[in-house]
């Protein structure tokens, strides 16, 4: 948990988005959109992607939408957002890090 690469709150004029481990194999997903102000707090996930990048899978089965975070680890002060909702992609974008401040959670 201390050596999370990806800890921390990232963000660009449409998503602000905080990221990290609860505890080990728990992890919090917050994600405002910056246009409205709504919020969705998402926990646990399940890890895809490869060991160079690896991708964590958030759902919220209510609205059936996904939210994916993608990082690399030679790039931990950059993270992908894809948001899916009934499996058609709505938002893809790149957000860099805004803080290692964390917003949101349990």
């Amino acid at each position: 948990m201390g050596d999370f690469s990806i800890r921390g709150t990232f963000s660009n004029s449409n998503w602000r988005v905080s990221f990290w481990a609860w505890e080990p194999a728990y992890y919090i997903l917050y994600v405002e959109k910056q246009q409205d102000g709504t919020t969705i707090n998402l926990t646990g996930f399940e890890v895809t992607g490869t060991t160079s990048r690896p991708q964590y899978r958030f759902t919220n089965p209510d609205r059936d939408v996904t939210y994916l975070v993608t990082f690399r680890y030679s790039d931990p002060d950059t993270i992908r957002l894809e948001i899916y909702q009934n499996n058609r992609l709505i938002a893809n974008e790149l957000l860099p890090r805004e803080s290692g401040e964390l917003i949101g959670g349990p």
